[in-house]
């Protein structure tokens, strides 16, 4: 069995490793469908898309219940569904069609297909498809902040089923699966969580390796979020990369709300749960839940995503964003999400504490409950 590890190819256990060019002649005498199917993860290798799983880094934790993470790899035209508990494990895998026109999509109606980390936002029932869709749709959030940045362009980029027998390399740009695996893959998709991640071919590197890497990002991550809230500008931009400096528009508001808290002697957090870490080419997503608490109360601001890039044996932020936030359905404003929310938080506990005031001072008597 041959196994992909940092771009080269070996035999686990024997420390061997196989040129290219020996992997080619290989390609074209099996064909790249089986090759694909030769190239599975040990104990000792993970995918190099998933190198960093919900706090999880090296050997991973055990979590109450798994998560998965679907890879598309256009090469051997597969969709392969891995499962995240205790380890990582190829669950299923589907055959699936890409871009009549092969590489990286760059352009609208280039019919490629986007190479890098997606998230599906919605999901459609067949009856609300034409029948080129098949059974369902999911759309994803292609072109990303980072395919922005790059100049790339092109919209409704799906995962869908089909009306037509499945053949390689036959879509417009889309992902496509037949009717009976959409469905089948549908229950393993959360909506802005599950990670839709394509590649050209599926690597492998080590455990080791990987939680050295992870341990650099995590550290900027964790500079990153003490930055915002100690309210230090100097200490925030100094985590991202010169070129790709954020804005501040949102700071001075922020400063009010911190100043807010710090002159009522109110304690505030601000943490972040659920991290995971994903690689494509030379650079990084980084996701998270981020959460500001204050006293006792815990609000969960949004799933955070940030892209980062290794830099000078360190790494930096490029761009960020969040892939889904939190307040939306409970908050009325227009401003920054921890913004926002650090307002809410400042008015609940307003709220409560003149509802204690005046429960206190006796002027208001209880209403008993006459339902009871």
């Amino acid at each position: 069995m041959l196994i992909r590890v940092n771009g080269q190819f070996r035999c686990p256990g024997t420390g061997v490793f196989y040129l290219v060019p020996f992997i080619s002649l290989l390609l074209t005498i099996v064909g790249p469908s089986r090759m694909s199917s030769a190239i599975e993860p040990s104990k000792n290798l993970i995918p190099e898309t998933l190198i960093y799983w919900a706090g999880i880094t090296g050997t991973l934790q055990s979590v109450t219940s798994p998560d998965y993470a679907i890879i598309v790899e256009k090469s051997s035209q597969h969709l392969l569904l891995y499962k995240i508990h205790d380890d990582f494990s190829l669950h299923r895998r589907f055959a699936c069609s890409t871009g009549k026109v092969k590489g990286p999509k760059l352009l609208s109606g280039d019919q490629k297909t986007p190479e890098g980390i997606y998230f599906f936002t919605q999901e459609h029932p067949e009856k609300y498809l034409s029948p080129t869709y098949g059974n369902r749709a999911f759309t994803t959030d292609y072109p990303n902040l980072l395919d922005r940045m790059n100049g790339k362009t092109g919209h409704s980029i799906w995962l869908h089923g089909t009306d037509k027998p499945l053949r390689n390399w036959d879509s417009n740009g889309c992902v496509v699966i037949s009717n009976e695996d959409i469905d089948a893959l549908s229950p393993f998709i959360t909506l802005n969580r599950t990670p839709f991640i394509i590649v050209e071919d599926i690597s492998f590197l080590p455990a080791s390796t990987a939680a050295r890497t992870v341990a650099g990002i995590r550290r900027l991550i964790e500079n990153w979020t003490a930055a915002i809230e100690k309210g230090s500008v100097a200490a925030y931009l100094a985590c991202y990369q010169k070129e790709h400096k954020p804005s501040l528009s949102w700071w001075p508001r922020w400063h009010r709300v911190r100043n807010n808290f710090r002159s009522s002697e109110t304690p505030f957090s601000l943490s972040m749960e659920n991290i995971s870490v994903f690689k494509h080419r030379a650079g990084f997503v980084v996701l998270f839940d981020q959460i500001l608490k204050v006293r006792d109360i815990s609000m969960k601001v949004g799933f955070k995503k940030i892209y980062v890039t290794e830099y000078r044996k360190s790494y930096r932020i490029i761009g960020e964003t969040y892939q889904s936030l939190a307040y939306k359905k409970t908050l009325k404003t227009t401003s920054h999400p921890l913004v926002g929310v650090g307002y809410y938080l400042i008015r609940k506990l307003t709220t409560e504490h003149k509802q204690s005031a005046e429960m206190k001072s006796c002027k208001i008597p209880l209403k008993r409950d006459r339902s009871s």
